[in-house]
């Protein structure tokens, strides 16, 4: 039922028929397990199709799992920029989810961006808010989807408690 991708030390099981919001990862656990929190800028200009927590209409299973994170509609094309200062933990391709990074912000916090569709960075590499990650598919006006989810350790946490602007 799980595929398993594994890469740097890096275990991502995805159950592909959940695409976007079934993202489930085993990322490295550090011993601290609280999060203090974390101030995220909009990684996309598109709006909010589903929200943390919702029931993802594209979901095939049938299961009404919930989101644990927000997709974004976007443009097709667009640029998709880093939430916030980290560094890239991974960066690459994942079977059923496109290009993904997963952005180590500090705190305990990790912040999952899947559905891209060119990375313009790499694993270890250092960023800051607003850098450029990367583009969104797209052909012509066709609309692309961008997941973001925040993780604090092991939990998907709400990230929009946490932007610290709505949207672009």
């Amino acid at each position: 039922m799980f595929g398993k991708f594994v890469s740097r030390g890096l275990k991502i099981a995805v159950l592909p028929a959940l695409l976007v919001t079934g993202l489930l990862m085993t990322l490295p656990v550090h011993a601290q397990t609280t999060c203090a929190g974390a101030a995220l800028s909009p990684a996309v200009e598109g709006h909010v199709v589903v929200g943390f927590g919702e029931t993802n209409p594209a979901d095939s299973t049938g299961a009404g799992l919930h989101s644990r994170g927000i997709v974004y509609a976007t443009a097709g094309r667009a640029s998709v920029t880093a939430p916030a200062d980290g560094k890239v933990e991974f960066a690459g391709r994942v079977p059923n989810l496109g290009q993904v990074v997963i952005l180590d912000i500090g705190d305990n916090y990790r912040v999952v961006l899947t559905g891209l569709d060119r990375l313009s960075v790499r694993t270890g590499q250092r960023v800051e808010a607003e850098d450029y990650l990367g583009a969104m598919p797209g052909i012509g006006h066709q609309t692309a989807h961008l997941y973001v989810e925040l993780r604090c350790g092991e939990e998907p946490v709400n990230p929009v408690q946490t932007l610290t602007v709505a949207m672009r």
